[in-house]
């Protein structure tokens, strides 16, 4: 059976999926009486049939709101600033300015409102340029419906996600330039284990240290330790090392 996405068509890994009982079963409501706080999220791709069709999937699921659609880069600025968003769904590849420079701009002047690649191309060096903008999420465009609704959850709930493609993509980009990853990761206590998860995950300097009751300081300590004995620097580097390495799940 295929499974008919925007502007894609694909078949399920295990090729036998209903997606309409997919869609279905995710746009089922809370029972009555039960809270529910929608995800507002806006729209960003210069396809209008990609916008409209993705538009349509989200807004059948019962916990997501789309408060918006933006054709260009500048656009989805505009409309962010308004409507404050909790999640920008964004491709990377728009008519004026790149989803990159949306990101950075988006992240820098509304950092409560998060960002997710939503990709046509997936490459590492695209992966690795959202995620240093300040992006959370990296979804494919031929990615599952569960992977989108993991996506939206996962960034939702502060925590980076990128699918299986985007992961390997980043990851075979950094592969080979670690030497003795394993030996070296054995050097780490397990404090360092825990922020280095912490780190991938997409947590901040103050949350990671509320998260392990320490203090910003310490914080910084170990990451600064990690850098040094992994041989890593940069948050994206040690976002594809925890891919590589299985410490961490891209879908």
């Amino acid at each position: 059976m295929v499974c008919l996405v925007p502007g894609k068509v694909r078949e399920d890994r295990a090729g036998a999926v209903d997606c309409l009982g997919m869609w279905l079963s995710r746009s089922q409501g809370p029972s009555w009486g039960a809270a529910m706080v929608r995800c507002r999220i806006l729209l960003v791709d210069q396809q209008e049939i990609t916008r409209k069709g993705l538009c349509m999937i989200l807004r059948s699921w019962h916990d997501m709101s789309v408060v918006g659609e933006a054709g260009t880069g500048h656009q989805a600025i505009e409309l962010t600033l308004r409507k404050h968003p909790d999640i920008v769904m964004t491709e990377i590849q728009l008519a004026d300015i790149s989803g990159v420079e949306v990101t950075r701009r988006i992240v820098k002047a509304l950092p409560g409102t998060k960002v997710i690649a939503f990709a046509s191309l997936t490459t590492g060096r695209l992966v690795s340029d959202m995620i240093e903008a300040g992006a959370l999420g990296y979804v494919s465009k031929d990615a599952s419906l569960d992977e989108l609704a993991a996506a939206i959850d996962h960034i939702r709930a502060g925590k980076r996600y990128v699918d299986t493609r985007a992961g390997e993509a980043l990851a075979s980009g950094y592969g080979g330039r670690q030497g003795n990853a394993a030996h070296r990761l054995s050097k780490l206590t397990e404090r360092e284990h825990e922020v280095l998860k912490l780190i991938t995950q997409g947590l901040s300097t103050k949350e990671m240290a509320d998260k392990l009751s320490i203090s910003p300081r310490t914080v910084d300590g170990h990451r600064q330790n990690i850098m040094d004995k992994l041989q890593i620097h940069g948050v994206t580097h040690l976002f594809a090392y925890a891919v590589r390495e299985g410490l961490l799940s891209t879908a």
